[in-house]
């Protein structure tokens, strides 16, 4: 479970900015939106399900996740990347001084009750510094710190065998030595699997993805999915009766139809089976089932309808897989009423998991404090010079925001930062 992050001179974001999941014990609102963890004799600890990211257009939002999915694949794959390719990291680029200067990550997480960090400081072509630490019995050990030419790696946390191993194959300037462990020893160290496992429960539903498929191989063999998705889009008022899948062998005039580019050596194929996911709609007559007529998913039902269905698989599988998901512009093509609902199903559903949510967002309409706690809501905002900075809703703490207050008629007027004012537009 992600504790907090920060992140420095990354595309737009210039100076570092600070966001966080742990809970603020002082608000008593909405207690089903956090996981209480016990950490030995400490505090309970209490971190948040999820976090909703609030603002204007171009105000980069969706550069924290482009940060986030950026950090997975160089902890996951950069072991592999060849020589020449770079890190794909890009600084801040309106200021002379920020944009030679490097970027800068670090994130403190939570892997069955017991606290870690991990920083890396990195330019477009080369890591500079890496930092893997973690906190048993609330004691920092160093589990390595990777210079530019220099590992310090904790012996006692790995055999004779690993260590020369490592010693052997110093990461080249682009790969992380956390890929490198990942790829090398995963399946001798158990704290490292750990690790890799967190990393690889990173999930990401950006607004140009269709997640369809995914739902639709999810429900295809199991019958409990499937009643699920049903209930949850008849609860969202879609007028669906059944799915179901159709397989058709197209013929070579159809085949004929298909851009060459789409076969291998484009060399076509005699014949290709063609699957479609079809939803049944009841036709009534006299308030009774009369007949039922079948949508092509693909063709004949709405964008909002297939956002929502595309939606399903990420939400359930992150719910029961205890996952981390990303999900930009989750009100894209959906209903006030039908997000909230959502919202509120991701909160209420199986309150044992430990699945963690990250919204960006524009509908207004959510900025509702019985939908989310105070520090749930953040914002995101863009300064004089372009740059992106973070804060939360709690941060206000000389506004009497109260349960009952209207925030989203405070924020119209200012009261939590920048905003734009829209001139008319005549042609």
């Amino acid at each position: 479970m992600i504790l907090n992050f920060k992140l420095k001179n990354f595309l737009s974001i210039k100076d570092e900015i600070f966001v966080s999941f742990e809970a603020n014990k002082k608000i008593k609102t909405l207690n089903e939106n956090k996981i209480v963890k016990k950490l030995g004799k400490e505090d309970n600890l209490w971190i948040l399900k999820s976090l909703v990211f609030y603002w204007w257009n171009a105000s980069w939002k969706t550069n924290i996740i482009k940060w986030l999915l950026a950090l997975k694949e160089l902890s996951l794959n950069s072991f592999s990347y060849k020589i020449w390719w770079n890190t794909g990291i890009r600084s801040f680029l309106l200021d002379n001084t920020f944009r030679k200067e490097t970027t800068f990550f670090e994130i403190n997480f939570l892997i069955k009750d017991i606290k870690f960090c991990y920083s890396i400081e990195l330019n477009e072509t080369q890591i500079i510094e890496e930092v893997l630490s973690y906190f048993p019995w609330n004691n920092k050990i160093e589990i390595f710190n990777r210079f530019t030419n220099e590992i310090k790696i904790e012996d006692k946390l790995f055999n004779l065998d690993d260590i020369n191993n490592l010693e052997n194959i110093f990461p080249r300037g682009n790969q992380t030595l956390l890929s490198i462990l990942f790829d090398r020893i995963s399946t001798k160290s158990q704290l490292i699997k750990s690790i890799l496992d967190f990393f690889m429960d990173f999930n990401f539903c950006l607004n140009w993805m269709d997640l369809s498929w995914l739902t639709i191989g999810m429900i295809q063999n199991n019958d409990n999915y499937k009643q699920i998705v049903l209930d949850f889009l008849k609860n969202a008022d879609i007028n669906i009766k059944d799915i179901f899948q159709e397989e058709k062998i197209l013929g070579k005039d159809e085949i004929e139809k298909i851009p060459s580019n789409l076969f291998i050596n484009w060399s076509r194929p005699t014949s290709i089976t063609e699957v479609k996911t079809f939803f049944s709609h009841p036709i009534y007559k006299n308030w009774k089932i009369d007949w039922e007529e079948k949508f092509d998913l693909s063709l004949q039902e709405s964008e909002w309808t297939k956002r929502l269905f595309s939606l399903i698989w990420p939400i359930i599988q992150t719910i029961e897989n205890n996952w981390i998901l990303f999900i930009d512009e989750i009100d894209s093509h959906l209903h006030i009423l039908l997000l909230e609902n959502l919202i509120k199903f991701i909160h209420q559903s199986n309150l044992n998991s430990t699945a963690q949510f990250f919204f960006n967002i524009h509908n207004l309409d959510l900025l509702d404090l019985e939908l989310f706690r105070k520090d749930q809501i953040w914002f995101a905002e863009k300064d004089n010079f372009w740059s992106t900075s973070t804060y939360s809703l709690d941060d206000f703490k000389d506004m009497q925001i109260r349960n009952n207050s209207d925030i989203k008629k405070a924020y119209k007027l200012g009261a939590f930062g920048w905003i734009s004012t829209l001139l008319p537009f005549y042609m």
